[in-house]
């Protein structure tokens, strides 16, 4: 038996055999831990509601909230949900090429359960190609506030022809890269990349 369960079942038994000097008391445990072990406490507890009261005045009676009727395989051992890590999804183009002096919406899905992201940015490497993603219905977005970040990017003329690496990065309010661990269990700044061209 865990100390945390020991602790909750002589917590019970104190409750059970100490005098109420009141009329009405209200005690909240909670237990967390193996399954068995939660079962056989719970047992205790249904054990402890079928026994006559020694005092008619002031019985004693412990009420289980997290059971759906008297089986205890009843029990809901389902783990709260935690809100998800932050994930972009890759970024979509418009085209299927970037074309100097030509506008080409850049969109890209972002999951954000806690609101960590501020700012989404894309960079072209190898050129000057550089800005920011809106989710406010403006610079080419759609829809504000639907988690779909977008800009309309333009390459200038004296853009070079050729083949180049996008990157998506995600950045708390402070400024910051967002961090996520890589599938070698390495931490890094939160992108996305992909490849893109850019033809004449």
């Amino acid at each position: 038996m865990t100390r945390k369960l020991f602790h909750t079942f002589l917590a019970i038994a104190l409750l059970a055999c100490a005098p109420i000097a009141t009329a009405a008391l209200e005690v909240s445990l909670t237990v967390s831990g193996d399954i068995d072990e939660i079962q056989a406490l719970l047992r205790f507890i249904e054990k402890r509601n079928k026994r006559p009261a020694d005092d008619g005045d002031n019985p004693l009676k412990i009420s289980l909230h997290s059971m759906t009727s008297g089986d205890m395989t009843t029990l809901d051992t389902k783990p709260a949900s935690m809100p998800r890590p932050v994930k972009l999804s890759p970024p979509q183009l418009s085209a299927e090429k970037l074309t100097p002096g030509q506008s080409t919406l850049i969109t890209v899905a972002v999951r954000d359960d806690r609101g960590d992201v501020d700012t989404v940015a894309i960079q072209v490497v190898g050129t000057n190609l550089r800005t920011d993603l809106y989710d406010d219905a403006t610079h080419g977005d759609l829809k504000a506030k639907d988690n779909v970040w977008s800009v309309s990017l333009t390459p200038m003329e004296a853009t070079p022809a050729g083949r180049y690496e996008l990157i998506v990065t995600a950045f708390d309010r402070n400024g910051r890269a967002l961090r996520a661990i890589s599938p070698n269990g390495e931490e890094q700044p939160l992108q996305v990349r992909t490849d893109v061209s850019i033809e004449r």
